[in-house]
């Protein structure tokens, strides 16, 4: 407890133009609905749904996808949603029921959840046919979900891998690494959390990713 106070205390501001400058800051983190995030889950001020990822990985993403793209994720929520209003389709698997039950409901018709035991998780991924444009581990089982994301992409296909800073994923992101996987490392703020976090982006063919983006910042 006094470690997190002390931590609170440290960010007061110390002098009005750094008052000043804060609540500029905080104004606009409220302008991207970090603040309505607290309660409400990742969305934007307007209460549109956003992944859990970090804020510039999201802007990077959003400029990519393809309205033809097929997406499949380890972990759902509001990234399906968010997927969903973009892409052709979007499968995702869950291991916890009663998010799995609250979730579906409210998907639309391109997106499903389904239910993945733990103890089999990364394996859900063999049950479903074809390649997938993306992949995303944002569920358990992270190292072991990243080592079968690679082989399931379609050509120029992409791994997102959330919170791949996390000591506990070193393993998953080695192995895509190792398979031949270049990366890109997106490190901010992400929804309603004061701590930075990294959302990782993995291709082989970086063609389609990187070209999109020619002549824009790398994050937006």
């Amino acid at each position: 407890m006094r470690k997190k106070l002390g931590r609170r205390f440290h960010g007061i501001p110390r002098r009005l133009r750094e008052l000043d400058r804060s609540l500029v800051l905080l104004a606009t983190l409220r302008d991207m609905g970090w603040q309505r995030s607290i309660t409400a889950g990742p969305v934007t001020a307007s209460g549109s749904p956003l992944p859990w990822y970090s804020y510039p990985a999201t802007a990077w993403l959003e400029r990519r996808l393809r309205s033809s793209d097929r997406v499949f994720e380890f972990g759902a929520g509001h990234s399906t949603l968010w997927y969903a209003s973009r892409v052709d389709s979007v499968v995702s698997v869950d291991h916890d029921e009663t998010w799995v039950k609250r979730l579906q409901p409210d998907l639309p018709g391109n997106a499903g959840v389904r239910l993945a035991r733990s103890d089999s998780y990364a394996k859900a991924l063999d049950e479903e046919s074809g390649d997938f444009d993306v992949i995303a581990v944002d569920g358990i089982k992270r190292n072991e979900c990243a080592a079968a994301a690679g082989g399931r992409l379609a050509k120029g296909g992409l791994v997102v891998f959330d919170n791949s800073d996390r000591p506990e994923n070193a393993e998953g992101v080695e192995a895509l690494r190792r398979s031949g996987f270049q990366h890109i490392d997106f490190v901010g703020f992400t929804s309603g959390y004061a701590t930075l976090t990294c959302t990782s982006v993995f291709f082989a063919d970086g063609q389609r990713w990187l070209s999109a983006g020619v002549g824009e910042f790398l994050g937006w």
